[in-house]
């Protein structure tokens, strides 16, 4: 019976003293974590070493920046007008 209440007391500490994980100041959304994640297993593989610099490459460079600019780059594709009165002799 204990265990029972020490355990939903447990979840509901944790619950409400959440914060949302940052690396580098950066926010680290799911798919930033698992990318993450399998550079820690890599670099373990190779050195039995984890580089923190790496790790927080990955989630600005590949987490945030490149998001970004596919997503300014699908916007500006958007916003391309339509070529309908091309003419290769000029």
């Amino acid at each position: 019976p204990a265990f029972d209440d020490n355990l939903k007391s447990l979840r509901e500490h944790l619950v409400n003293r959440r914060k949302n994980l940052q690396m580098g100041g950066m926010p680290v959304a799911g798919r930033q974590l698992a990318g993450v994640m399998e550079l820690i297993v890599e670099e373990m593989k190779k050195s039995e070493e984890i580089s923190v610099p790496s790790m927080n490459r990955y989630v600005i460079f590949e987490g945030f920046l490149m998001p970004l600019i596919h997503d300014l780059m699908e916007l500006g594709r958007e916003q391309m007008p339509e070529l309908k009165d091309y003419d290769p002799a000029l």
